[in-house]
């Protein structure tokens, strides 16, 4: 019985594994800074929204903050201008910690929307 539910366990685990795209890296089809992302939302979330997300875009701007979520994956916070930063996910660890706060980087990212006022930036790299 045990190696029946192991097996079982296997065959689940490879399918959801077939299910999973790959990643695949396309061309970001706008740029635009950090600080120019967070007054966007400031000015009109919805119009934000229809130009950013879902969309792949080149970011730019400086590091306030490198940090790790809820489960211990890096979150790059850039600075835009006042207190809320727009908050960047999907780095890899590896590329994460050779960050330092303040340097100037540009990522590519898929815009995310804004959450409490902070733009949001998901299954980001480095170009």
């Amino acid at each position: 019985m045990k190696t029946w539910t192991g097996m079982l366990a296997l065959v689940l685990l490879a399918l959801l594994a077939c299910k999973q795209k790959p990643a695949v890296k396309k061309a970001p089809e706008l740029k635009v800074t950090a600080q120019k992302l967070r007054a966007d939302y400031e000015a009109n979330e919805a119009a934000a929204d229809q130009t950013y997300k879902g969309k792949v875009l080149e970011v730019s701007g400086a590091i306030t903050a490198i940090e790790s979520d809820f489960s211990d994956n890096p979150v790059i916070r850039l600075y835009t201008g006042d207190f809320m930063s727009a908050s960047a996910r999907g780095l890899p660890k590896a590329e994460a910690a050779k960050l330092a706060k303040d340097q100037r980087i540009v990522i590519i990212c898929t815009g995310d929307g804004e959450l409490v006022g902070a733009p949001q930036l998901r299954d980001c790299r480095m170009p």
